[in-house]
């Protein structure tokens, strides 16, 4: 009796140690519910094991600012300043390790910024995977450079902010028009009428040789002072295309927008074109067309007299 009174007592013992270790696990070291994943927290240089302690405890992070501190001193004595991605949910001694060793976890996020986006648009899209992103900063900062914000694949780390995003864009923007600059300058328009007219050919087609057409066709009426009557803006004013708009919005002049009924260039880009598209805006292929059009196929139809394009309409459209 006293052998099996021996045994239970060793399993009571034990379960209590479980126990034991289990509620110091979920009371001390587990993360807690309120661990923010996909978030970045900056240790400022300078700082110390205490203050990351309690800046990791006021952001929610970790349970106990106690056990940090322990385990920080366990594992070397120190905190290595710097931005730390949280990926997923870790507990506190796993932090302390990286933060012991500066084990960033900032693997660079690729994102690809479609050509002909607008601000709103990367706003939308550089949100939804930057943890740092703010697309209300960006959209403030950013809608005064919309066209000018190079469309590409670039590599951010999770910290990026909304300002260091817009000079990068900006950045690279200009200097891809300045390796082009000596054709831009030969074309005898302004760089801002080019990106303007690049940003609807970005809208209008996708072919090279087409866009370059297009941009003479566009040009020519603003040569005669003849409105260009682009549906690629109505994008930009209201998100609709060519086969949803409206004869009522088309006769609207409350937009600048409208080209329809505003003569000349809209009063900004539409959006962020191609270097392709700027090359096709400064160097259209000469033409006498003033019209054209394009299928529901995407096939593009070129014309001189608003008789010719009436007939092509009727023939490819309607």
């Amino acid at each position: 009796m006293r052998h099996n009174r021996n045994r239970e007592t060793a399993a009571l013992f034990a379960v209590a140690v479980l126990f034991l270790i289990s509620l110091t696990y979920s009371t001390l070291i587990a993360p807690p519910h309120t661990f923010p994943t996909q978030h970045v927290i900056t240790v400022k240089s300078g700082g110390t094991i205490g203050s990351t302690a309690s800046l990791l405890k006021e952001n929610g992070i970790i349970q106990s600012a106690t056990v940090f501190k322990a385990a920080a001193l366990l594992f070397g004595g120190k905190v290595i300043a710097g931005d730390y991605y949280l990926d997923t949910r870790e507990n506190v001694l796993a932090l302390a390790w990286r933060m012991n060793r500066g084990e960033y976890g900032l693997d660079t996020i690729t994102v690809r910024i479609e050509e002909g986006s607008t601000v709103a648009e990367m706003a939308q899209q550089l949100q939804s995977v930057l943890p740092r992103f703010d697309a209300e900063r960006f959209t403030q900062i950013a809608t005064q450079f919309e066209g000018y914000l190079y469309p590409d694949t670039y590599h951010f780390l999770p910290s990026t902010t909304a300002d260091e995003v817009v000079s990068v864009l900006r950045g690279t923007f200009f200097a891809r028009i300045e390796d082009i600059a000596l054709r831009l300058g030969a074309s005898g328009r302004s760089v801002e009428d080019i990106v303007i007219m690049a940003s609807i050919l970005e809208r209008e087609a996708h072919d090279f040789e087409v866009k370059r057409r297009i941009a003479s066709v566009l040009w020519n009426r603003l040569d005669i002072d003849m409105a260009l009557q682009v549906d690629a803006t109505f994008r930009y004013i209201n998100g609709k295309g060519t086969y949803d708009i409206t004869k009522a919005e088309l006769a609207d002049a409350s937009s600048p927008y409208n080209t329809y009924q505003h003569k000349g260039l809209p009063p900004t880009p539409i959006g962020s074109p191609s270097i392709e598209s700027i090359i096709a805006a400064a160097e259209p292929i000469e033409s006498n067309y003033l019209y054209y059009l394009a299928d529901r196929n995407g096939v593009t139809y070129f014309s001189r007299t608003f008789e010719e394009h009436k007939r092509k309409k009727a023939l490819y459209v309607n």
